[in-house]
């Protein structure tokens, strides 16, 4: 049972984040829709043609927003799962995120186009979404 609240707890954290950076993407007309670029990741490093919106992207990110979840779940049986306690949870993890994508796109031979200030930026409000839509999750189905 608990693998299910995990995964509901990850489809609904990850999708608000998700429709927070392709939101985010149409006002500032910026590529910071994580998907997109995992897939052009891969398009230049398994010398493969990955369309944009192919499933690998998106499995991809689904997946790493799967292991967020888990490392919350350990770090809030340390602190008390309040909304404060997630929103700095959420600012690390945007730190955190900023700075594998920061090494990701420097050690890519040839990394997809995106305004990088701009990407690593966004990621610290996107996974304080992140972190919120988990606290929300929490209510709604109890902790994972």
């Amino acid at each position: 049972m608990i693998i299910v609240s995990l995964l509901v707890h990850c489809v609904i954290a990850t999708t608000l984040m998700t429709g927070y950076s392709y939101a985010l993407s149409a006002i500032t007309r910026k590529q910071f829709r994580e998907p997109e670029l995992l897939n052009g990741l891969m398009n230049n490093w398994f010398h493969k043609s990955f369309p944009k919106n192919a499933l690998a992207g998106w499995l991809i990110h689904y997946g790493v927003g799967f292991m967020f979840i888990v490392a919350y779940r350990f770090v809030f049986q340390q602190l008390e799962p309040t909304l404060l306690n997630y929103t700095w949870v959420g600012f690390v993890s945007g730190l955190i995120g900023a700075a594998v994508w920061f090494v990701t796109l420097n050690i890519h031979p040839a990394p997809p186009p995106t305004h990088r200030a701009g990407y690593y930026a966004q990621l610290v409000p996107a996974h304080i979404i992140f972190a919120l839509g988990a606290f929300l999750t929490n209510y709604l189905v109890g902790m994972p």
